[in-house]
């Protein structure tokens, strides 16, 4: 019972909504910014909950860490424009989403860690498909979007679309990351994910994606990288 209780909620907080914040972030903000959000500030996250649930130890190289990764952070989420956090900014419900969304992969990813004690990794990843794929069915009826999605049920660029997500991001994604977390340190398998922003803005140059990335940007997901590696460094 206790464990399908954190069944529940690794597939609300790792599938049905956090795929539901994530698309809608980049739908508002464009890939890379939302990648950044969850590649560079999850690791922080993670490591966290890691240091609540798993006792593993913080030293004082660590808490700088956290510091710089702090003032990173905000240069991220707002690149150097405060008024970006303000409710009237266009972009403020994107920036909201894409901050909500590293939260709630740490929180997925400490879960899933916790579940893989007693079951293996391709019964999680079952169950978790079953789950998330009945949240996001409610996810489209709260936003009317069952007419759309009946319309549009046969289009072959969204099937395949449908395959690439569900077999190589969730099936092969989650597999070897999951795969990961169980053999590893929680915050030595988040270091891998910084390698992805860097991956999504080339595609999303070589795609001509139209998005806005400012300097102050760039430079907060530089200090936010610097510091994970700080926090990270033995």
């Amino acid at each position: 019972k206790h464990d399908w209780i954190l069944l529940i909620c690794a597939s609300f907080t790792g599938v049905s909504f956090f795929f539901f914040a994530q698309y809608t972030a980049i739908d508002l903000l464009g890939p890379s910014l939302p990648a950044l959000f969850v590649c560079l500030l999850a690791p922080l996250v993670i490591t966290i909950l890691a240091l609540i649930f798993f006792k593993e130890k913080l030293s004082i190289l660590k808490i700088v860490g956290f510091f710089i990764a702090s003032i990173g952070g905000f240069l991220l989420v707002t690149g150097g424009d405060l008024t970006t956090l303000a409710p009237v900014s266009p972009r403020f419900i994107g920036y909201v989403l894409a901050l909500i969304t590293p939260f709630l992969w740490a929180i997925y990813s400490t879960i899933t860690k916790k579940i893989m004690k007693n079951h293996s990794n391709i019964k999680i990843l079952k169950y978790l498909a079953y789950l998330g794929t009945i949240e996001l069915f409610f996810f489209v009826l709260i936003n009317n979007e069952l007419v759309i999605f009946g319309l549009n049920f046969l289009n072959l660029i969204l099937l395949l679309c449908a395959m690439y997500t569900g077999i190589l991001c969730y099936i092969l994604g989650y597999y070897i990351w999951q795969n990961s977390q169980s053999k590893l340190k929680s915050s030595k398998a988040a270091s891998f994910l910084y390698i992805e922003p860097f991956i999504t803005l080339l595609f999303s140059f070589l795609l001509q994606r139209s998005e806005t990335i400012v300097l102050w940007n760039i430079i907060g997901g530089v200090i936010v990288l610097v510091a994970v590696l700080i926090i990270n460094y033995k």
